[in-house]
């Protein structure tokens, strides 16, 4: 039942601000909202994978948005908007995610059946080449080896030291399924989605997590800004620049990571499957695939797809070198993977990525196998960048601490969103210094 007008307080009359919490009240708040948030996040962690993927998917797809924005959409109504500019993202990265389903993994598919096929013979081959190997006494300037007047020949003494009658025996190459292990590992990818309905049966489940993965997606990009602008404004009074700067860190760090990684990925695949060309590797897509992919684990990745490529050297003949086959094969590739490797750490990597890591090659290795641990696939991918987001956090937390600085010394540019690696942005500034200068020799004086 409404208050009759006549006994209704007026607005001016209302009280404009309720008393202020104590130092014990704000500190029960702040456990109650603690506990609120653990218990949240307990009952909603099967759908942190569905929102993660999201968010990387929206910071790919960022530059492309954000490029479709500011220089695409320049006719009113549709002038700067945000929202078609998404639109148009998505449109163009479903036509590319369509070729490559059509053109590409076709062709790779029938490559990698193939090959998995030939992996039985392969192993056995390696096991010949090494019992063959093993079964001949060492050698120095052309004499045997004696100990107590006997030749040492390595596989009489591994039949001593285990007891095994041969040497598949020992290294049961044969038992090695990589088909399994590699379903395994890429097996972990499906579970990214999460099953928030998995209640209502595999494929619907799928088709309505990946409803909810591309929503979540549109509005990241169209409204990502302002989801950060919204956590500055809940900080307390003075740390608004603080949390500001946090996050252009973090921004600073994801954008060079994901991006940068993505970008290598691809460069990286392309140079893989041309070197394998030039030197006639089996498989050459395959290896380039495979360089790609694993580009995304740090530093562990160039070194695992090393040896698959150096395992095809040993067990085969060159197409384009005859007279390279065996170990002298698997020697050359090595070496060749080594270069391309140490190149794009010295050249690549440095224009590229830039310093939005510069994190320890062993914690990088320590922070893969924990991200492994924890959340398969997707840990070992984003394990970098979680650590190095962890350390601009604690960074600050010991600034504040400590009484030192708790950012770097050179603050990055808040306003401007780094949406290119560095060495393209050079290369866009050089060209269009060349065509100013073009038309200005070619305009009248």
């Amino acid at each position: 039942m409404s208050v009759p007008p006549s006994t209704s307080p007026h607005y001016d009359e209302l009280p404009t601000q309720s008393p202020q919490w104590g130092p014990r009240t704000k500190r029960l708040m702040f456990v109650i909202l603690l506990v609120t948030i653990v218990v949240l996040g307990y009952f909603m962690v099967e759908i942190l994978p569905l929102v993660i993927v999201a968010a990387l998917l929206a910071f790919l797809l960022t530059p492309l948005t954000t490029f479709i924005q500011r220089r695409v959409l320049v006719i009113p109504p549709f002038r700067h908007s945000r929202g078609l500019a998404a639109v148009m993202s998505f449109v163009v990265a479903i036509f590319l995610i369509t070729v490559v389903l059509l053109v590409i993994i076709p062709t790779t598919g029938e490559q990698v059946e193939d090959f998995v096929n030939t992996i039985p013979d392969m192993l056995a081959d390696v096991e010949d080449t090494l019992e063959e190997v093993l079964s001949q006494p060492l050698m120095f300037r052309g004499e045997p080896i004696l100990l107590e007047g006997e030749p040492i020949v390595p596989l009489d003494r591994i039949a001593e030291a285990t007891g095994a009658t041969n040497l598949n025996d020992v290294i049961r190459l044969s038992d090695i399924d990589l088909t399994q292990a590699a379903g395994t590992f890429f097996g972990s990818v499906s579970t990214l989605t999460g099953p928030a309905f998995s209640f209502v049966g595999g494929a619907f489940n799928t088709v309505i997590n990946l409803t909810f993965l591309l929503m979540m997606t549109f509005y990241l990009l169209k409204d990502g800004g302002a989801f950060v602008e919204g956590f500055v404004n809940l900080a307390p009074d003075g740390y608004e620049s603080d949390v500001r700067r946090i996050f252009t860190e973090l921004g600073i760090v994801w954008n060079g990571y994901i991006r940068g990684q993505a970008l290598l990925c691809i460069v990286m695949g392309v140079v893989v499957y041309i070197a394998a060309m030039l030197l006639g590797v089996p498989n050459a897509p395959i290896l380039g695939l495979l360089s790609g992919i694993l580009e995304f684990i740090p530093n562990l990745g160039p070194l695992l797809a090393l040896v698959p490529a150096a395992f095809l050297g040993l067990v085969s003949e060159s197409q384009t070198l005859p007279f390279l086959s065996g170990v002298p094969f698997a020697i050359v590739i090595i070496v060749v993977w080594t270069m391309l490797q140490n190149i794009e750490a010295v050249f690549l990597v440095p224009r590229i990525m830039g310093d939005s890591l510069h994190l320890h090659p062993f914690v990088v290795i320590i922070g893969v196998l924990g991200g492994a641990a924890l959340a398969g696939a997707l840990g070992v991918i984003l394990a970098a960048p979680f650590i190095a987001s962890g350390r601009v956090i604690g960074r600050y937390i010991y600034g504040k601490l400590t009484g030192r600085s708790p950012f770097l010394e050179n603050p990055p540019d808040e306003g401007q969103e780094p949406t290119m690696p560095r060495f393209l942005v050079r290369w866009y500034r050089y060209l269009r210094l060349k065509l100013y200068e073009a038309r200005t020799e070619r305009s009248p004086v």
